[in-house]
């Protein structure tokens, strides 16, 4: 479990940024796109780790 403690971290971070991503939506665009971009980028780094770990022999 210890080798997937940074993907658990990257999304819940990845989490947080993109629901207040959303939550901003109406009135902040410009930082509501930021967030749900970094947001997502975040989530597929964990999705990355995810493999990594799962298929290093």
């Amino acid at each position: 479990m210890r080798k997937y403690a940074i993907a658990l971290y990257l999304f819940l971070i990845g989490g947080i940024l993109v629901g207040a991503g959303a939550f901003y939506k109406e009135s902040h665009a410009t930082w509501s796109t930021c967030f749900l971009v970094v947001g997502y980028t975040v989530d597929l780094a964990a999705v990355y780790f995810v493999l990594r770990t799962a298929l290093k022999k």
